[in-house]
């Protein structure tokens, strides 16, 4: 799983190479390729371009610890 490529390697083909690679592994062993990307990441245009599709919105609930 690709969680995180570091900010300083964006634009030089690190997310794309290995994003595509990840995919291909997956695809092989039968496996639907897929992802978690919040809106508003960078990424989003990336995934865009290697054909993922959104499929639905997050839905994130946050607690705040009692003090």
């Amino acid at each position: 799983m690709l969680a995180t490529a570091f900010v300083r390697t964006r634009g030089r083909g690190l997310g794309r190479t290995l994003t595509s690679h990840l995919c291909r592994c997956a695809l092989v062993r039968g496996e639907l390729p897929f992802l978690h990307v919040l809106p508003g990441n960078p990424a989003v245009a990336l995934y865009g371009r290697l054909g993922f599709r959104g499929r639905a919105r997050p839905c994130v609930i946050l607690r705040r610890p009692r003090t």
